[in-house]
């Protein structure tokens, strides 16, 4: 359900800074985790935005969006999720907007206080803590640490398909993921400790996959048959995604390679439905080719029609960005060449670990970059916006591989083995 001038499904606004963490909490309980507002943002990136408000003295504040976070992951949310400038949720959290924001007000009294939300007046059930606590240090856990948490736990349950679906969405830090008491162990680690030998083989060769991720892109963006054979074959290939949620076929349609196009119609048809970090599919932009809609024609046969209805994040169909197109709206004329035009922005290109920014210049690399952002949105059609962002397609499974247990499980029968190893 939307609301009227609003910017996506109604329980987004549970994620506005005026509203109690707890109804966010409980939102986050009950709204579907696939929800993405106009611009693809997840719960989880609203959430991690919030948490960059939260005012460093704010305790409740930091248990409660600690909560959202832990309840969304649990059910399942897809944290390898991008926005427009290629940033997952927990890249906002490594952000230290927030350790900036307090920089800011120390050093400026001049600045207004209300950068901060206001301080959350609510406290959570203490028993609700017990999952966001480390046991080792009795510290809360940080954001970023909640998410390496999930991580970890898909590689401690062998679940191969899902860490493969991690790598094909371009997804970077597994090697980052840890979870173990009293000593936190990486995710190769795990996987070599329970002898989850072909996922031990697939961790180890990590860059590789992603070599082939790239050069697969490359190949259908060049029309490379002969690299596409060779690479397509291998595990979830297919699936890959580009920096703005863009799956194969999406490329292929944009780069006018109709054969290629075709050929992928014929060997995944669900290609055609899925979205890209804008929620338009491949037919979206297919609509909108200089070619009297060669293409599009093609390709609605080939899949015994198209349902011309089938909305973006905007709710703009299909059927809308043809006529759009037809009468020479210069958004939807050049929206092809805009989208080619689209460039990874340097700080994906460069990507910073969170040790390596201090807190005195990190509020103003997060500034070069947006600004260096606020350039790209002009050159297509329902463009993000800074303080609304993007996120990448939802691929159709009959399963939810993301769907993780609670941890508690776990961290009691590691403090029971060393319990009695103790005594």
């Amino acid at each position: 359900m939307h609301s009227p001038n609003s910017f996506g499904p109604v329980a987004f606004w549970a994620f506005h800074h005026l509203v109690s963490l707890r109804t966010t909490w409980i939102v986050a309980l009950r709204a579907p985790v696939t929800l993405q507002d106009k611009n693809g943002s997840t719960m989880l990136h609203h959430a991690a935005i919030l948490y960059n408000r939260l005012d460093p003295e704010d305790q409740n504040g930091h248990r409660w969006i600690r909560l959202v976070m832990l309840v969304l992951l649990n059910r399942g949310v897809h944290v390898a999720v991008r926005d427009c400038w290629g940033r997952t949720a927990r890249d906002l959290t490594l952000s230290k907007t927030q350790e900036a924001l307090f920089s800011e007000l120390n050093e400026d009294t001049t600045t207004n206080a209300e950068t901060y939300r206001n301080f959350e007046e609510t406290s959570p059930d203490l028993y609700e803590l017990r999952e966001i606590i480390d046991p080792a240090t009795q510290a809360m856990l940080k954001p970023h640490q909640l998410i390496d948490r999930r991580v970890a736990q898909l590689v401690s349950m062998n679940s191969i398909t899902a860490i493969e679906l991690l790598l094909v969405h371009s997804y970077d830090a597994i090697h980052e993921a840890k979870m173990g008491f009293p000593e936190p162990r990486t995710a190769t680690q795990i996987a070599a400790n329970k002898c989850h030998t072909e996922l031990l083989g697939l961790l180890k060769n990590i860059d590789t996959y992603q070599a082939d991720v790239i050069q697969l892109q490359r190949a259908v963006r060049d029309g490379d048959d002969k690299t596409f054979s060779r690479l397509v074959p291998e595990g979830m290939l297919m699936w890959s995604l580009d920096w703005r949620g863009r799956n194969l076929l999406h490329l292929a349609v944009l780069y006018r390679q109709s054969s290629m196009s075709l050929r992928l119609v014929d060997l995944c048809p669900n290609l055609a439905e899925s979205k890209d970090s804008l929620g338009r599919t491949p037919l979206h932009y297919a609509i909108c080719l200089p070619d009297n809609r060669s293409l599009f024609l093609k390709m609605a046969g080939q899949l015994n029609g198209v349902y011309k209805e089938q909305k973006d994040f905007n709710g703009m169909t299909i059927t809308a960005y043809g006529e759009f197109y037809e009468a020479g709206v210069p958004e939807y004329r050049n929206l092809i060449l805009s989208e080619r035009r689209l460039s990874k922005p340097n700080w994906v290109l460069n990507r910073v670990s969170h040790d390596e920014v201090t807190d005195s210049n990190a509020f103003k690399v997060n500034q070069r970059s947006n600004e260096a952002a606020e350039e790209k949105p002009k050159m297509s059609a329902g463009h993000c916006s800074l303080e609304k962002t993007a996120s990448t397609v939802n691929i159709p499974t009959e399963v939810n591989s993301l769907a993780f247990p609670a941890p508690g499980a776990f961290h009691l029968v590691q403090l029971q083995k060393h319990r009695t190893t103790l005594k």
